[in-house]
């Protein structure tokens, strides 16, 4: 269940990336931002706020807790959005 978590994070990546080659780091920021915040962020006794920021918080933990569909989808129609907006850039750039 942490794979639209793990897709929207890529999706930010990738959509930094394509809109300017150097955002590449904002890219790696965002990867090192979401695992400190979401699923390391119990090991630093961050504050709910703090770990809601991370997509890997929203998934569900399906053995322990029952499938909710809602976080999932939206988690899967954010990412397909930054893949969308990806394309374009990368669409828009010279690239030969």
């Amino acid at each position: 269940m942490q794979i639209p978590a793990a897709l929207l994070i890529a999706g930010i990546a990738v959509g930094l990336y394509a809109v300017r080659p150097s955002l590449v780091a904002a890219g790696w920021l965002v990867v090192i931002a979401a695992l400190l915040l979401g699923p390391l962020s119990g090991m630093f006794g961050l504050p709910q706020w703090a770990r809601d920021l991370s997509p890997f918080t929203h998934a569900p933990a399906v053995p322990l807790e029952p499938m909710q569909w809602l976080p999932i989808v939206l988690l899967l129609a954010i990412a397909a959005s930054f893949a969308v907006v990806a394309q374009l850039a990368f669409s828009r750039r010279d690239i030969g």
